[in-house]
C-alpha cells in the first residue's frame, strides 16, 4: 500500500481500499513491483483472521481467488482488516554474498527482541527476530564467504567500533564479558518463514556482562543486559 494511503490510521486506509480512492490501485501495483512482484510476496500471518491463506504467495492467492494481483491484495487487506505480515523475496543472493564479504560491512538486524515462548510472542515474525546471527554464520560456512575469524569480527569488534562502544567487542582484560560460545560446524538457524520462533543450533553458552544467559544451550532465567551508551 502506498505510504499516503495510511494517513489517518487503519480505518481510513481500509475505506480508501474499499473505495479504490485516487491512484491507490496504481500505487499498490508499483509497490508490489518494487518488491519483486506477486510471486515474491509471501503472506505469513493474518493474525487469526484467515489462517488458510498463510504460507501462500500473492501469486497463489491470485489463482485461488481468480483475481489479478492488485485485486488480490485489496481482498486480503480488506478481509484481514489491514492486519497482515508478509515476507518479500526481492534480494539477489549473489549481491548479498558480495556485500557480506566486504571488510567494512558489519552484521545487524532490524528485528526486535522477542520471546521464543509462543504464549508471549503470539504471532510469527520474520526469522531475523531470532536467527539473524546464526543464519549469518551458517551462510558464511555453507557459501565459504570468509574465514571464521573475519565473520566473528563483523559481529563484534567492527560494530562496536562503528558505534563508538569502547568496552565491548573484544575478548580482552577490562572489557565487558559479552561472550557467545558456539560450534562453528553446526551453528545455524532453525527458524522458517512460517515458524520463526525457534532456537538456533550450535550455540552452547551466552554470557552478558559476565553472567550466563544461556548455559549448555538452555536459558538460565538471568537478564543481565542493559542499555548501551556511546562512550
Amino acid at each position: 500500500v502506498p505510504p499516503w494511503a495510511h494517513e489517518g490510521g487503519s480505518e481510513d486506509m481500509l475505506q480508501r481500499l474499499k473505495n479504490k480512492d485516487g491512484d491507490i490501485c496504481q500505487g499498490i501495483a508499483k509497490e508490489m513491483e518494487n518488491r519483486g512482484g506477486p510471486q515474491a510476496i509471501l503472506l505469513v500471518n493474518t493474525y487469526g483472521s484467515n489462517p488458510q491463506w498463510e504460507g501462500k504467495y500473492i501469486s497463489q492467492l491470485m489463482e485461488e481467488f481468480s483475481l489479478d494481483a492488485v485485486e488480490t491484495v485489496l481482498k486480503v487487506l480488506i478481509d484481514c482488516r489491514g492486519r497482515t505480515f508478509c515476507v518479500y523475496f526481492s534480494m539477489n543472493k549473489e549481491d548479498m554474498l558480495a556485500i557480506m564479504g566486504q571488510n567494512f560491512i558489519c552484521v545487524g538486524s532490524d528485528g526486535e527482541s522477542m520471546s521464543h515462548d509462543k504464549e508471549k510472542t503470539t504471532f510469527n515474525p520474520h526469522p531475523r527476530y531470532f536467527s539473524a546471527f546464526s543464519q549469518f554464520f551458517q551462510t558464511v560456512r555453507e557459501e565459504n564467504v570468509m574465514p571464521l575469524e573475519k565473520a566473528v569480527y563483523k559481529v563484534t569488534a567492527l560494530p562496536a567500533s562503528i558505534l563508538g562502544i569502547r568496552d565491548r567487542g573484544l575478548l580482552k582484560e577490562g572489557m565487558a564479558a559479552d561472550i557467545a560460545v558456539f560450534d562453528p560446524e553446526t551453528i545455524g538457524s532453525q527458524s522458517t518463514f512460517l515458524e520463526s520462533r525457534a532456537w538456533p543450533e550450535g550455540v552452547k553458552h551466552v554470557l552478558v556482562n559476565g553472567c550466563f544467559s544461556i548455559r549448555d544451550g538452555k536459558p538460565t532465567g538471568e537478564n543481565p543486559g542493559k542499555v548501551l551508551l556511546k562512550n
